[in-house]
């Protein structure tokens, strides 16, 4: 929605809300992997809400952004080509923190997945499906940030699109996830 906007309001206004997404998937990701292969006694108790702090502080910093420059430094949007694009983005030092901590979470989860799949033997679809929707987000990203596909758009909301595509087919049509 961000590249339709024609006003710089509305533009930051969806680029903010990206982050929504992008920082509660992994905790979210890592819940839903735990209990679906079984394995929700490694984390302790019912008490979860400890891996939501830094999504929450994400959300807080972005919103709060124009005034502490802590998730950005700096961010300017501009109409190119009838579509609102990023043309400069500058990190700031939580979006250092934010980035480390969900880097850290969904390479756990990659650990998880495969362990599971080498000890209990699961299904390698089943497998691949759990591991498409982590490493295909995961990649975009990375390409991004280090900027190994040069631009000022991320590439991973499309990745997750795709990752979603994948999950959305084998929960109702593949039938390997057993979820429904």
């Amino acid at each position: 929605f961000r590249v339709m906007s024609q006003d710089l309001s509305l533009a930051h206004y969806w680029h903010n809300l990206l982050f929504l997404g992008a920082a509660f998937s992994p905790p979210v990701f890592l819940l839903f992997v735990f209990t679906y292969l079984g394995r929700s006694e490694l984390l302790p108790g019912k008490r979860h809400w400890w891996l939501f702090i830094i999504p929450i502080g994400v959300q807080v910093l972005i919103w709060t952004d124009p005034v502490w420059h802590l998730f950005h430094s700096s961010i300017e949007f501009e109409v190119v080509d009838g579509m609102m694009s990023i043309t400069d983005w500058q990190t700031g030092p939580f979006w250092y923190v934010h980035s480390v901590y969900s880097y850290a979470i969904v390479l756990t989860i990659v650990a998880i997945i495969v362990w599971h799949a080498l000890t209990q033997r699961i299904n390698l679809r089943e497998t691949l499906v759990l591991l498409s929707y982590v490493i295909l987000p995961l990649l975009a990203s990375l390409l991004f940030t280090f900027q190994i596909i040069p631009g000022n758009q991320p590439l991973t909301p499309i990745a997750f699109f795709l990752a979603h595509v994948i999950l959305a087919y084998d929960l109702f049509w593949g039938k390997q996830l057993n979820l429904l």
